[in-house]
């Protein structure tokens, strides 16, 4: 019986946007209408995917998003906080919800 090395093999783990996620009933988001544009995998950018072909074990910056239109994204060293826009800010009416399990 010969082993494999799996040292060198890559794997994809960006997952599927559309189907990984439930949408609640008063959900308005753009960027969650928009599952099928969401993500980059290195060389295109509208996969329908998780990630932005980086880090690929995690999902931290990026992890949702059109390109230039709607991102979810935190990143307090940056002061950039962006919840189903690009770069508009946030306002004292805005309020963004995640729920992981």
């Amino acid at each position: 019986m010969s082993s494999v090395s799996l040292a060198h093999v890559h794997v994809h783990v960006q997952p599927a946007a559309c189907g990984s996620f439930v949408r609640m009933e008063n959900d308005n988001s753009r960027l969650a209408g928009v599952c099928r544009q969401w993500g980059y995998n290195g060389t295109s950018h509208y996969v329908g995917e998780w990630g932005a072909n980086r880090d690929q074990d995690r999902l931290y910056m990026h992890a949702a998003f059109v390109v230039s239109l709607y991102h979810w994204l935190l990143t307090p060293d940056v002061s950039r906080w962006e919840c189903d826009d690009f770069y508009v800010g946030v306002s004292s009416v805005d309020f963004c919800k995640i729920f992981v399990r």
